[in-house]
């Protein structure tokens, strides 16, 4: 034993020794056997120690645990990520779905360069309804949409609306992140600008009072009593001669409606009062808009026949003016029902946009009601309507209603 360790453990044995009056026997040489053991020699007690700080480094029992203790949060945003960036996508395609059809409902409602009010407000119903419905969120914003009209030549080719939206979705697992994910979502609808024409050929009219077919446009949200001003009505045919009908470039959901203005005996001579009771050259007005067209709001004097029960019985009678029909792929038109008159809401496509008409002809065959009683024959003025190319030929080659273009 060195002499720098024996004068240790003389040092330790003497201070043992010292306080043995304090301790039993037996503690006293335990704590002589102890300290003999631990400090033999301080050189084995940095051996020791080394040994035990390597054991401890080199124990792998329990190193799962720590692992996934470590492992634990990074696994947790990456797996709560991925949920809470799924539940975003969702949300935004339920916006997109928002979007898309505000921009379909503003640009059906955008027919003219006069109706941009109109379709700005049918926009903004239809974003603030369909964000109601959407689950609960952060916030979804809107701005007013954008109206352009595409010119070709200088005449409007197409009415278009683009709508955008962006709003927050909140975070769960990511919340410590960040609170919320942004979310955008865009639209633009477009309004085709269509050729509408209607056909007279073939059809010679054999009644004695003048009739005159118009074409007017029904501004879009009218009301089904909605009257044109005469400063609306175009005149495409007359019994009399002298009109020439040229088609008309309109929007595709541009709703349009028909008149017939007939004027009692106007053509063949006096013949007496109408089935209406209206006298010689009096002058009735028939709309194809209206639930009734034969209905006395219209401002003429529906005097009726009792004796007739086809007759007209004021704003709640019977339909005695028009019927319509689709024309087959043929091209021959349907025979028309004679003789009777019909319940208002009988007939299809009485004020029908070209969307409505899907590229198909439409018969439309009137009955002036004139003589007394009128045979109800239905073939006082007869012309087909139909929708097509317009002058640069979108109607053509392209839609022939209100598309989503982005």
């Amino acid at each position: 034993m060195q002499k720098t360790d024996h004068l240790a453990w003389n040092s330790i044995h003497e201070a043992s020794r010292n306080q043995a009056q304090f301790r039993s026997p037996a503690p006293v040489k335990q704590d002589r056997a102890v300290g003999r053991r631990l400090f033999s020699s301080a050189k084995d007690l940095k051996i020791a120690l080394k040994a035990e700080f390597w054991h401890i480094l080199c124990d792998r029992r329990g190193n799962v645990a720590v692992s996934f203790a470590l492992m634990c949060m990074p696994i947790t945003l990456t797996v709560g990520g991925a949920i809470d960036y799924s539940r975003a996508v969702h949300f935004k395609a339920e916006v997109q779905g928002v979007v898309d059809s505000a921009a379909l409902a503003g640009a059906t409602a955008y027919v003219n360069a006069s109706s941009q009010t109109l379709a700005t407000s049918v926009v903004s119903e239809f974003m603030n309804a369909g964000i109601a419905k959407l689950p609960a969120n952060n916030g979804v914003s809107f701005a007013t949409p954008t109206m352009n009209i595409v010119l070709v030549g200088g005449q409007p080719d197409a009415y278009q609306v683009t709508v955008n939206a962006i709003a927050n979705v909140r975070t769960t697992f990511l919340g410590i992140l960040m609170p919320s994910i942004a979310i955008s979502a865009s639209a633009t609808a477009e309004n085709p600008v269509v050729s509408a024409a209607a056909n007279f050929s073939g059809f010679s009219s054999s009644a004695w009072d003048k009739n005159t077919v118009y074409w007017y446009p029904i501004p879009p949200g009218s009301s089904n009593t909605y009257v044109p001003p005469n400063s609306a009505l175009v005149a495409i045919w007359s019994n009399a001669g002298g009109v020439t009908a040229a088609p008309a470039n309109v929007a595709a959901s541009q709703k349009i409606g028909f008149a017939l203005v007939n004027i009692t005996g106007g053509l063949g001579g006096n013949y007496g009062a109408n089935q209406y009771g209206g006298a010689y050259l009096s002058t009735h007005t028939f709309y194809s808009s209206l639930p009734n067209p034969s209905s006395s709001v219209n401002g003429y004097n529906a005097t009726n026949d009792a004796s007739d029960p086809n007759s007209v019985n004021g704003n709640t009678g019977n339909n005695c003016s028009l019927q319509t029909a689709v024309v087959p792929s043929s091209g021959t038109a349907p025979a028309v029902s004679a003789g009777s008159c019909f319940a208002p809401t009988t007939f299809q496509y009485m004020a029908p946009t070209c969307s409505q008409l899907g590229g198909h002809t439409v018969r439309y065959y009137w009955n002036d009601m004139g003589g007394n009683p009128d045979d109800k024959d239905y073939n006082d003025a007869e012309f087909n309507f139909s929708c097509g190319a317009n002058a640069s030929g979108l109607g053509a080659n392209g839609p022939q209603n209100v598309v989503l273009i982005q």
